[in-house]
C-alpha cells in the first residue's frame, strides 16, 4: 500500500471541502426553490380558498332564495287548501239542505197522493 503524501492529503481535503461547499450551495438553492414552491402553492391554495368561499356564499344566497320561494309556495298552497275546504264545506251544507228539502217534498208528494186517492174515491159516483 502506498502512503499518502501531505500534498495528496491536502488536495483530497481541498477537493472534499469544495464538494462540501458545492453541496451547501446546492442545498441552499434547493431550499430557496422549495421556499418559492411552497409560497406559490400557498398562494394557489389561498386563491382556491377564496374562490371556494365565494362559491359557498353564492350557494347560501341561492339556498335562502329557494327557502323563501318554498315558503311562499307553502303559504299559497295553504291558502288554496283553505279556499278548497271552505268551498267543500259550502257544498256539503248545500247538499244537506237539498237532501232535507227533497225529503220534505217526497213527504208532501205522499200526502198529496193519499189526498188525491181519498178525494178521487169521494168524488166517484159509484161510491155514493
Amino acid at each position: 500500500m502506498q502512503a499518502v503524501t501531505d500534498q495528496q492529503g491536502a488536495e483530497v481535503s481541498g477537493f472534499l471541502l469544495e464538494i462540501v461547499e458545492r453541496l451547501r450551495d446546492a442545498a441552499s438553492d434547493l431550499a430557496v426553490e422549495a421556499a418559492d414552491e411552497i409560497e406559490r402553492l400557498m398562494a394557489e391554495h389561498d386563491d382556491y380558498v377564496i374562490r371556494a368561499n365565494a362559491n359557498v356564499c353564492e350557494l347560501n344566497r341561492e339556498i335562502e332564495r329557494l327557502r323563501a320561494h318554498i315558503d311562499t309556495l307553502v303559504q299559497e298552497r295553504d291558502a288554496e287548501r283553505q279556499t278548497y275546504n271552505d268551498a267543500i264545506a259550502r257544498h256539503l251544507s248545500e247538499i244537506k239542505r237539498l237532501k232535507a228539502e227533497n225529503k220534505r217534498l217526497r213527504e208532501d208528494v205522499e200526502i198529496l197522493r193519499g189526498a188525491t186517492t181519498f178525494f178521487a174515491g169521494e168524488l166517484d159516483p159509484r161510491n155514493r
